[in-house]
């Protein structure tokens, strides 16, 4: 799993452009098995279009909460419960769907 940072590419040193929050979030993604891409990267926030098992969701990280590596992994692990519960509800919807079919 990767994240793509190529709308950014254009920075010489992405090391010098992330913030070391940027740079744990970024980590905490590709650990916990998200692919996606970096779409917004500013002193506002950081925001990522992510996916894991066919289920796409967006991860913004404001100012407030990547202040320090601490406080934005702790809004990641939020992120990853309400994730779940995402990829949960995409699940049962496919089996309704599938128990609607066979009627």
């Amino acid at each position: 799993m990767s994240i793509d940072l190529s709308k950014y590419s254009v920075k010489k040193d992405m090391n010098v452009f992330l913030s070391a929050s940027e740079k744990a979030i970024i980590e905490w993604l590709e650990d916990n098995g998200f692919s996606g891409k970096l779409t917004t990267a500013n002193i506002n926030k950081i925001e990522f279009v992510v996916e894991k098992d066919g289920v796409k969701d967006i991860l913004e990280v404001t100012s407030t909460r990547k202040a320090t590596v601490e406080s934005a992994l702790e809004c990641c692990e939020n992120f990853r419960k309400a994730f779940d519960l995402k990829c949960e509800n995409a699940r049962l919807r496919k089996l309704l769907e599938a128990k609607r079919a066979r009627r």
